[in-house]
């Protein structure tokens, strides 16, 4: 059997992501758009995110926005799991009432707390909105999800958030490591040393999962992946092609196909 990867919108907080994998882990990094909480029902392998190496199975994964988890070893014929996903945006209109305000960020990737666990199996299996509102309250209870006030950050951690948020807005440029370490006013050895430690990717190929990150976007709203290649910063609909299907695990037609969406032609991509 092939392997499957699916998504679905979850009202209108956030979304779902579905993979079914017959070959083992997926072997490319897999990032997405918001704060993710990954239930894995089934598998095993060995990962890197965030500079750390991980011996991942059953249970629950949690990453911020953009945040690249590569495949080092898969040990699973089978891998299956449920992802949800939620912009920013909507985290921080939610978590507001509790007084967490600053830069939202995850107490660690490999969450073992079996509370967040019953939690998550209850939002996938019911969906409802409360559910979700049920799920960040356990994570800010337990200590998993918190907010981190400037004063509190790490002058390097520091750095490296200005490189990804310049990273961010400027994807569709090419920016050089030169000029990245002239914004950051620092070493770019220092300042690559640093982000690849923290998204265990160079800058490089974050910058190719914002683009493949847009492209899904834009492909979501009826875009061929023709005209979605130069609006997202890629040579042509191949080189588009070639990324999207390693990072998302299907090509941009399969993704289309998946949510329903017919391709259509427009012009112009909105912003």
């Amino acid at each position: 059997m092939a392997n499957h990867v699916s998504f679905s919108s979850f009202s209108d907080v956030g979304g779902v992501m579905q993979r079914d994998w017959r070959s083992g882990l997926p072997v490319s990094g897999v990032s997405h758009p918001g704060f993710g909480i990954e239930l894995m029902h089934e598998g095993s392998g060995r990962v890197l995110t965030n500079g750390r190496t991980y011996d991942v199975g059953p249970g629950v994964y949690l990453t911020e926005p953009n945040q690249v988890v590569a495949v080092q070893r898969r040990q699973a014929d089978v891998t299956r799991s449920t992802t949800f996903w939620i912009p920013e945006s909507n985290l921080m209109q939610m978590t507001e009432v509790l007084g967490l305000i600053g830069t939202h960020t995850f107490r660690g990737y490999q969450c073992n707390d079996p509370r967040v666990e019953a939690q998550l199996k209850k939002t996938f299996a019911r969906r409802h909105v409360a559910d979700v509102v049920d799920l960040i309250d356990v994570l800010v209870e337990t200590g998993w999800l918190r907010a981190l006030r400037g004063e509190e950050e790490e002058p390097t951690m520091k750095m490296v958030e200005r490189v990804r948020q310049h990273l961010r807005e400027r994807f569709l440029e090419n920016v050089s490591l030169d000029e990245l370490a002239e914004f950051v006013g620092g070493s770019k050895f220092t300042m690559l040393r640093a982000f690849k430690a923290q998204y265990g990717l160079p800058p490089h190929a974050f910058v190719v999962n914002l683009r493949v990150t847009r492209a899904r976007e834009l492909l979501a709203q009826g875009f061929l992946a023709s005209a979605v290649a130069p609006m997202t910063g890629f040579h042509d609909q191949a080189h588009l092609t070639r990324h999207f299907k390693r990072i998302v695990g299907q090509t941009p037609r399969q993704y289309q196909r998946s949510l329903g969406v017919e391709s259509r032609q427009r012009a112009t991509a909105r912003t």
